[in-house]
């Protein structure tokens, strides 16, 4: 993880550059520091407790097992409680930046956003366009017969 974290050192867009190492080295502290302290205090620091066959449930009269009850009993309320506030997050009624500041150079793409409204009308970029339409298709052969028992719809 540490030298796929490193690979971003590569990358083109400082902001993408710069966490990498940063990443990297948090995650190389956090190895010393389990490997330590694994050395230093034992196994019982990180699996406190060995469970054998027929022994209790170690999590029955903790906090974790008394939430879960609780949530059990009216998961809906829990659910609209917690998703209530989600809607509101940190970029509530922001504009997404220009992306076009971010990027080194000017992609094509970016070039290709900027000449488009000058040759076809505002918004014709964007829509679909269905052929299944009222229009008979393009070959010369006529159109197949509906199936037996089948009645047509009205237009």
């Amino acid at each position: 993880m540490i030298l796929s974290l490193l690979c971003l050192l590569v990358a083109e867009l400082s902001s993408a550059k710069s966490p990498g190492p940063v990443m990297a080295i948090g995650v190389a502290l956090g190895l010393c520091a389990m490997i330590t302290l694994l050395v230093i205090f034992g196994r019982w620091v990180f699996w406190p407790l060995r469970p054998t066959l027929g022994s209790a449930e170690p999590a029955e009269p903790g906090v974790s097992a008394r939430t879960g009850a609780r949530v059990a009993r009216r998961p809906r309320l829990v659910w609209v409680v917690l998703a209530l506030p989600a809607p509101r997050g940190d970029r509530a009624g922001r504009q997404r930046p220009a992306e076009q500041g971010l990027l080194p150079t000017k992609p094509e793409a970016v070039l290709g956003e900027a000449v488009l409204p000058r040759h076809f009308p505002a918004a014709e970029g964007n829509r679909s366009r269905s052929s299944a339409g009222p229009r008979p298709p393009a070959s010369s052969s006529p159109p197949c017969p509906p199936p037996p028992g089948s009645r047509r719809s009205p237009r």
